[in-house]
């Protein structure tokens, strides 16, 4: 069985690896254009991925798996200083 896993943190990039079960390997599939100081990843519904941005002004963005890119489609302001979770 296949699983994928997405990597972030202080980078420009999200990743996408992909791990086999079977064969116990991982590897990178594609890197996406993060948010920037992204620090958190957060699953939701409908294959929807929120990620918060540790910027002065906060902001939390949605994205989505298209094929193998990650795609932003929306961001919002947090009002709040630079938050380390948003869900």
């Amino acid at each position: 069985m296949s699983y994928n896993i997405l990597g972030s943190g202080y980078r420009p990039n999200i990743t996408l690896f992909s791990f086999d079960s079977t064969s116990a390997k991982i590897h990178k599939v594609s890197d996406s254009k993060a948010p920037e100081n992204a620090s958190w990843l957060e699953p939701g519904k409908e294959g929807v991925i929120y990620s918060t941005s540790e910027v002065p002004n906060g902001e939390v963005y949605s994205l989505k798996l298209q094929g193998e890119e990650l795609e932003i489609t929306g961001k919002r302001s947090t009002k709040g200083e630079e938050p380390a979770h948003g869900m």
